[in-house]
């Protein structure tokens, strides 16, 4: 036991003095150093902060696909960082590519843009003060004795139990998003395709750093890309890098 403990304890101050070591390095701006201790210490205990350096460090020295590759993984464990959405809205304004706004009604997106504004965990988190609330109301409606004010806290009840449970709803809809969405990025230039083959219609080219959706494959070969505007093509699969090809694994 006291083999294993030990062994826990060096392998803790081994990782932590590699973590120590790479943010010295970054602050001292040797980016390719930081870049490797951080890549080391992924290899040990992979976590959101971890990718988030590791992208700054591809920032700084202009290899964009990477940076967005690992500000992406950063997201995907944990969406709510919000450094890493900024940074990559900052590199999107770099890319060559540019998409226009989905085609969509305006209600689908204010919903979309009202989903995607917390994580599933900050949805959960919002829902417990609305659930002490929709208590209290509800509570109100128990102990008061005037009609109006039973009628207005029974209505304020239903009200409040609504939007509690839509935020449960949200919480639930942005959990299933990150856990099932798979996403990938360009690490090179292609042309994109109507069909999996190179000989079928050629649509749009596009450019390394494009980050984009996977939502079918064909073969080892080919994956079918939905586009920041909604677009789907097919692109050689070697081209691009699956941000996390299985979950987050």
């Amino acid at each position: 036991m006291k083999r294993y403990i030990l062994l826990f304890s060096f392998l803790t101050i081994f990782i932590a003095g590699f973590a120590l070591n790479a943010d010295s390095l970054y602050l001292q701006k040797d980016y390719i150093g930081a870049m490797k201790g951080y890549e080391a210490q992924l290899k040990e205990t992979p976590s959101a902060r971890l990718f988030y350096n590791l992208g700054n460090c591809h920032y700084r020295l202009n290899n964009y696909p990477k940076a967005v590759l690992n500000y992406e993984r950063c997201l995907k464990l944990d969406p709510s960082c919000k450094d890493a959405q900024f940074n990559l809205e900052l590199i999107r304004t770099k890319l060559p590519d540019r998409f226009a706004e989905k085609s969509e009604m305006f209600f689908v997106r204010w919903y979309q843009q009202a989903l995607q504004a917390h994580s599933a965990d900050e949805w959960g988190l919002l829902a417990l003060p609305a659930w002490a609330l929709t208590l209290v109301l509800f509570a109100l409606y128990l102990l008061l004795r005037s009609p109006w004010q039973r009628r207005l806290s029974f209505a304020l009840f239903i009200l409040s139990l609504l939007f509690t449970l839509t935020l449960h709803v949200f919480a639930a809809v942005r959990n299933h998003q990150t856990k099932t969405e798979v996403r990938a990025v360009l690490m090179q230039s292609t042309d994109t395709f109507t069909q999996p083959a190179l000989t079928s219609k050629k649509d749009r080219a596009l450019h390394e750093g494009t980050a984009f959706t996977v939502t079918d494959t064909y073969g080892k070969d080919w994956l079918q890309a939905e586009l920041p505007d909604g677009k789907t093509v097919w692109l050689p699969a070697a081209k691009a890098e699956y941000v996390f090809k299985n979950g987050n694994n």
